[in-house]
């Protein structure tokens, strides 16, 4: 059966949620007040307003870095407190040296073109200043820069983190949700994370997910032509997450929820245990990657020699 008529709803807030607010409401009070919920319903949320409500934000002020961190933001000319945060949320893979690399022309335009109505120099000078160094950490299947700390659309001197378990709050949002309104919905916390080194842009992913089997098990189906086929392994919550995103906006639009409305799915787990997920429960695990990998690179080798030889 097929998937007609999907809406994707955006849920526009009257007011910002502020850090305090925290205690006052929960993520799915927040959701029920804003929305009139409908069984299937699939609800994005992004990670930020789940930090704020769990309680999940600080003031870099108040944070004392260690005798390490001091040294290490001496050495890269960034604010210790800041760096500190970034070492305890997550162990950086990388570092990107953005104030170097704008240094030339063509990455300097390519970033800048995407400015509103350009940006001038001055602004440009403070944006570098800010952003010198970008630390990459994992977060879940994901690189995130700063560990996922972020300082946009929250006020004052506080930044976000990450939530804690983002999979025990997707779980959590759901089962509220569920007992306060007998409706079957599936919640999809997500995060603004992307960028490549192939091409621009960035996009939403599911930080976590609960209510909803991420994967399209059709392996082997037959297609139009009666053929047995190896697709049907079409990924939900990837796509249902960029969607959601760009709906949802990451600037000024106060609108932090998303509903997707209509799309079939299956909302019980492989092994029937109803909990929250991430992308780290359907990766391919390491060995398996570098076991492709490898015969991979063997095999394309082969292909090369055979058809420089091959007349």
């Amino acid at each position: 059966m097929g998937n007609y008529n999907i809406q994707i709803l955006p849920i526009k807030l009257n007011a910002p949620v502020i850090p305090e607010d925290f205690g006052k409401f929960s993520v799915a009070d927040l959701i029920l007040n804003n929305m009139i919920v409908e069984n299937g319903d699939i609800i994005a949320v992004t990670s930020k307003i789940v930090s704020i409500l769990e309680g999940r934000c600080v003031k870099v002020a108040e944070i004392i870095p260690s005798p390490k961190t001091k040294r290490l933001a001496r050495h890269y000319n960034v604010n210790p407190a800041k760096l500190e945060l970034i070492l305890r949320e997550g162990k950086p893979i990388c570092v990107v040296p953005m104030k170097k690399l704008m240094t030339n022309r063509k990455i300097n335009e390519l970033i800048f073109s995407l400015s509103v109505n350009g940006l001038i120099d001055q602004d440009k000078s403070s944006l570098m200043n800010q952003y010198s160094y970008i630390w990459f950490s994992r977060v879940g299947c994901h690189l995130a820069d700063s560990a996922g700390i972020d300082k946009s659309n929250i006020p004052g001197d506080y930044v976000s983190l990450l939530p804690k378990d983002p999979k025990e709050s997707a779980q959590k949002i759901r089962t509220e949700i569920m007992s306060k309104v007998q409706k079957k919905v599936a919640i999809v916390i997500t995060d603004t994370m992307g960028g490549s080194l192939s091409f621009q842009g960035h996009w939403d992913t599911p930080l976590a997910y609960a209510g909803i089997d991420p994967l399209e098990k059709k392996v082997g189906e037959k297609d139009v032509f009666g053929l047995v086929g190896t697709g049907g392994r079409g990924n939900y919550v990837v796509p249902i997450a960029a969607i959601a995103g760009l709906v949802m906006g990451s600037c000024n639009e106060c609108t932090p929820i998303a509903i997707i409305r209509n799309l079939q799915y299956k909302s019980e787990m492989a092994d029937e245990v109803d909990r929250g997920q991430d992308l780290t429960d359907i990766e391919v695990p390491v060995k398996e990657r570098l076991r492709i990998m490898w015969w991979t690179l063997v095999t394309t080798i082969g292909y090369f020699l055979r058809s420089t030889v091959y007349r």
